[in-house]
């Protein structure tokens, strides 16, 4: 048998267990596990074996949201970050796998995604064949503003895709659609997520 792995979260520990959820801004993490008794004492994990995290997580409001585990063992000072998927309704997993028999820390960071909301929208609105000249321009600025945080890969897509998107812009009507399939882009997607805002 592994030697045991101590694992916990971080944060401000109530001295008695309250009930409440976590809320930061208007996001709201909830029910979060593995944890042991509101997060005031560790759990036991074992070295090489993936420490699944799950959470409730949700907003007000439809925009979208994001969310990671950070994670680090006790001694480190910097976190390393494993993305949150969502698996059914408003639950998020993600897992990380501590391979050294020490103490570990971890917590949940969530954050609204302005790109993956805005997109959300502007597809909606061009699919009904909306109005979308301004929407566009908003969008155009959400691309510019990754641009100046972006690594040098995402930053030649997301130039790219602006490039094409000011010259769509000018055109008519009937050109919008294919700005929704510039911006739809798997490639821009992913650059959007890297350089996104948090």
């Amino acid at each position: 048998m592994s030697d045991p792995v101590w694992i916990e979260g971080w944060g401000p520990r109530p001295a008695e267990p309250t009930g409440r959820n976590l809320r930061l801004g208007s996001i709201f993490i909830e029910n979060i596990a593995p944890s042991i008794d509101g997060g005031r004492f560790p759990v036991k994990r074992v070295v090489g074996e993936p420490c699944v995290v799950e959470a409730d997580i949700f907003r007000d409001g439809h925009q979208i949201i994001r969310a990671a585990v950070k994670y680090r063992r006790e001694i480190d000072e910097s976190f390393h970050e494993a993305a949150m998927e969502l698996i059914e309704d408003d639950r998020w997993r993600a897992e990380f796998v501590p391979n050294e028999n020490c103490r570990y820390l971890y917590g949940i960071e969530a954050w609204t995604d302005p790109f993956a909301s805005w997109l959300s929208d502007f597809s909606k609105k061009v699919i009904a064949g909306r109005e979308v000249r301004s929407d566009l321009l908003e969008g155009m600025t959400l691309i510019e503003r990754m641009i100046a945080r972006a690594q040098p890969f995402d930053r030649s897509v997301l130039v790219d895709c602006i490039a094409r998107l000011r010259s769509l812009a000018r055109g008519s009507a009937d050109r919008l659609g294919a700005a929704l399939e510039a911006v739809s882009r798997p490639e821009v997607n992913a650059a959007a997520l890297s350089a996104g805002e948090r």
